[in-house]
């Protein structure tokens, strides 16, 4: 549903003619049938992110381009910038599901399909994403925004990522592992910034056992 509505909304201020761009980084989804830390290789970072209907490698691939023809050279003589991307570490909670405030264990923040443990790059029809908006209008559940703190590991990891940082959260938790597994338990995936594994700052865990129809 959030992909529906931030399209419209955002086409406002970056209009566009197509639902390929016009979303944001809150929109995005990681691409993996597995749960808990993800690990891929550096190069592949980019391509196991999407917004929409392309990867963010596709993007700035075709960014590259259009740079390139602006510039009347080829593509692979035009010096690369590091995509803002990166610096980020990206915890995809489309089948997040957790013991919500009345204590029942559901789906917080969509249906909660699992449609990426079979395909990863599977996609809802648009008729998936109504269905959720009515039950979201009628039902008030789930709730798509403020879900993340209906959760007691969401909002842990919030505002201990806020106020702690990804070093002393991981510690907070137990160290990494603790956390993927609990991440995986969840149906939560996440995938770390490339800078936080060059900086030493991550290890690299195996993936656990899952921005994502919204």
């Amino acid at each position: 549903m959030l992909r529906q509505i931030s399209t419209l909304a955002n086409y406002f201020v970056f209009p566009t003619k197509s639902r390929d761009y016009g979303f944001r980084l809150g929109n995005i989804e990681v691409l993996s049938s597995d749960c808990g830390f993800l690990t891929v290789p550096e190069k592949e970072f980019l391509s196991r992110l999407r917004i929409g209907n392309l990867t963010l490698q596709e993007l700035y691939d075709a960014l590259q381009e259009a740079r390139a023809k602006r510039r009347g050279a080829p593509p692979s003589n035009i010096p690369a910038d590091t995509p803002l991307p990166r610096i980020f570490t990206y915890f995809d909670c489309t089948d997040y599901r957790d013991a919500g405030v009345d204590g029942e264990v559901r789906p917080l923040l969509t249906r909660g399909l699992l449609k990426k443990e079979t395909d990863y790059t599977a996609k809802l029809r648009w008729y998936q994403h109504l269905r959720l908006l009515f039950a979201y209008l009628i039902f008030q559940r789930p709730n798509v925004h403020g879900g993340y703190f209906e959760g007691e590991l969401s909002t842990q990891l919030i505002y201990r990522l806020a106020c702690l940082g990804y070093q002393e959260t991981m510690q907070a938790f137990g160290g990494e592992k603790a956390v993927s597994n609990m991440c995986a338990e969840k149906s939560i995936r996440v995938l770390v910034s490339p800078q936080l594994m060059s900086q030493g700052k991550a290890s690299a865990p195996a993936a656990a056992s899952q921005p994502a129809p919204r």
